[in-house]
């Protein structure tokens, strides 16, 4: 969540095309609301995991792109970014979805999953209109 947070942040910033900075809202709230929800579950469901306070190098190196990415050229950066990060997203849903002994993270994944997926959808939609 903390990458797909700050890149629609950064999209908010610096796109002029109504359908990205509808898209970077959307992400903002559903990503906000899944991180709140992750961090009242985590401390029963994985309590020997610690949740990460920052991004790893490759996300931010993807922040980094977005910053440089030039006008003309962001939106179409930010937009392939989505769709890849979405569906790095879904595969760890995925992955959480049968998991009889964390029965509160198998539910937040299987909620999360179609808000992810249309993220994901909405993005390459954008992209292909491009």
């Amino acid at each position: 969540d903390m990458y797909e947070l700050a890149s629609a942040d950064i999209a908010t910033a610096k796109s002029s095309n109504a359908g990205v900075k509808e898209l970077a809202a959307m992400i903002k709230t559903d990503h906000t609301a899944s991180t709140a929800k992750l961090k009242t579950i985590a401390p029963t469901e994985a309590a020997d995991t610690t949740l990460p306070t920052e991004m790893d190098e490759r996300r931010k190196g993807l922040i980094d792109n977005l910053n440089a990415a030039p006008a003309a050229d962001f939106d179409r950066v930010w937009l392939t970014q989505q769709v890849a990060a979405h569906n790095e997203a879904l595969t760890l849903l995925n992955g959480f979805t049968d998991h009889p002994d964390a029965p509160g993270l198998t539910a937040l994944a299987t909620e999360i999953i179609p808000k992810v997926t249309a993220h994901r959808d909405r993005a390459q939609a954008l992209l292909d209109a491009m």
